[in-house]
């Protein structure tokens, strides 16, 4: 039975790696080139950009008044209804509450990025009357140049893809000269200053004694994180994980990213009772068996960037 199920883990490492090879732009089974050795583009070809479907997020404190998400464009060109998820939402309200408390009061601490909205004339609400809104101009893809892969890559962040849900790429994103897996919420565009950032919902690192714990190893391909979530306590005494978004500039993703969740999606928020067994009975899976039934709103395996391959595979200098 060991062996079986053994065989079985080997037979979807190899399918996952080969899914990651695929979504890398290579072909299965196909020795990855030195990425030190990629043609570079010219300068002008290096400049990521927005594109896609985009919408409008509107600003309730400086609006004064609750306006829905709007499509950009032509409403008979969407195939799809605008669906963006409340903690999109919340996230861009609570960055401009916390800037305005921290105006009011230096003793009030400012959001660690702050994104100023845009303002325009226009009829959110009647067509025949003009306004001047405030509102942050999102989109659903951005094209980049990525080094390890020695080409353009388009990474896309759609609320509601085809009517269909939500679609998030992932990303290796470097910060502070660490890369970490991102789930990509949405992409944002600032007017004022030509700045282009993404909204993301980052991982941190697993300590070992917690992989231990949950019966996970990281192998040679595949590393185990955790999604960020705030802790909090609610009026019940009920313990709350609310997620923990980061605004980050484009520039700043290193990698295309290929991971797994146990749970997919963003979740607003989660308590330990909204953890499961895949439907099992708790106390009928035993300890062995346990890291294939557990599934945590926090774990994510991911591919390591292939930048580091050349470390893994060949000893590179």
């Amino acid at each position: 039975m060991t062996f079986t199920k053994q065989t079985a883990h080997r037979i979807h490492e190899q399918e996952c790696f080969n899914d990651a090879l695929a979504e890398s732009g290579l072909l299965p089974y196909r020795i990855p080139p030195n990425p030190n050795a990629s043609p570079s583009p010219p300068e002008r070809g290096r400049q990521p950009f927005l594109k896609g479907s985009n919408y409008k997020l509107f600003s309730t404190r400086s609006n004064g008044v609750f306006l829905p998400p709007r499509w950009g464009g032509k409403e008979a060109t969407r195939k799809s209804h605008l669906e963006v998820h409340p903690v999109v939402s919340h996230f861009f309200e609570q960055m401009e509450l916390q800037q305005h408390n921290h105006l009011r009061h230096s003793r009030c601490k400012a959001p660690p990025v702050y994104l100023s909205p845009d303002t325009a004339h226009m009829s959110p609400l009647l067509p025949q009357k003009e306004h001047l809104v405030s509102y942050w101009q999102c989109y659903t893809e951005c094209d980049m140049w990525l080094g390890d892969v020695g080409q353009r890559w388009t990474f896309r962040a759609h609320p509601n893809y085809q009517n269909d849900g939500p679609f998030y790429d992932w990303a290796y994103i470097n910060f502070d000269g660490n890369l970490y897996p991102c789930k990509i919420v949405t992409f944002v565009l600032n007017k004022a200053t030509g700045n282009r950032y993404a909204l993301v919902h980052a991982c941190e690192e697993q300590d070992a004694g917690n992989l231990d714990s949950c019966g996970f190893q990281n192998s040679l391909l595949f590393s185990h994180w955790a999604l960020e979530y705030d802790r909090e306590k609610s009026a019940s005494g009920e313990i709350i994980y609310r997620s923990k978004l980061r605004l980050v500039l484009v520039e700043s993703i290193s990698s295309v990213c290929y991971a797994f969740e146990d749970v997919s999606g963003i979740q607003e928020s989660y308590s330990n009772q909204e953890n499961s067994y895949a439907g099992e009975d708790p106390n009928l899976v035993s300890l062995e068996e346990a890291p294939f039934y557990w599934r945590s709103h926090k774990h994510v395996v991911a591919v390591c960037p292939y930048s580091e391959w050349k470390d893994k595979f060949w000893g590179w200098k």
